[in-house]
C-alpha cells in the first residue's frame, strides 16, 4: 500500500489544517480518487485522515481482514469514514457482502461515539 499526503510530507500542522479545510470545500482528494479509479481499476483508492490518500491493489486494503474470520465469529466493526471515498468503505462493503448476521458494522463520528456504543453493549 502507498499512502501520501496531498499537503506534503513536510507540511506543518497549520498547513495541514488549512489544506483539510480547503479540501472539505474543494473536494480535491475526491477528484484525485475518481481519476485514479477511472484510470487504474485494479487499485483501491481512498481518503485517509484529513490530508492523505491511500492506494492499494484491490483486495489488499482493509477489507482483506474479513477472510480471516470464521463464519461463526461475532464481529463488530466500529468506525467512521465509511462513505464513498472513506478509508473504511471497502471493509464495510466486504462485511455487508458476507450476509453473515454475526458480522456487523457501527458507524461513529469520533472516539466518544465509539465509547458510548461500547458502554451500551455490556
Amino acid at each position: 500500500m502507498v499512502s501520501f499526503t496531498v499537503a506534503g510530507k513536510n507540511a506543518t500542522q497549520d498547513e495541514c489544517k488549512r489544506y483539510a479545510a480547503w479540501d472539505r470545500q474543494s473536494r480535491e482528494r475526491n477528484t484525485m480518487i475518481e481519476s485514479i479509479n477511472k484510470n487504474f481499476p485494479d487499485l483501491s483508492v481512498c481518503k485517509s485522515g484529513d490530508t492523505s490518500i491511500d492506494i492499494a491493489a484491490n483486495g489488499f486494503d482493509k477489507s482483506q481482514i474479513v477472510k480471516y474470520f470464521d463464519q461463526k465469529d461475532h464481529v463488530i466493526f466500529i468506525g467512521g469514514d465509511v462513505g464513498k471515498y472513506g478509508s473504511n468503505n471497502t471493509l464495510v462493503k466486504e462485511i455487508e457482502n458476507t450476509n453473515n448476521k454475526n458480522f456487523n458494522t457501527v458507524q461513529v463520528h469520533n472516539w466518544n461515539d465509539a465509547f458510548k456504543y461500547l458502554m451500551n453493549e455490556k
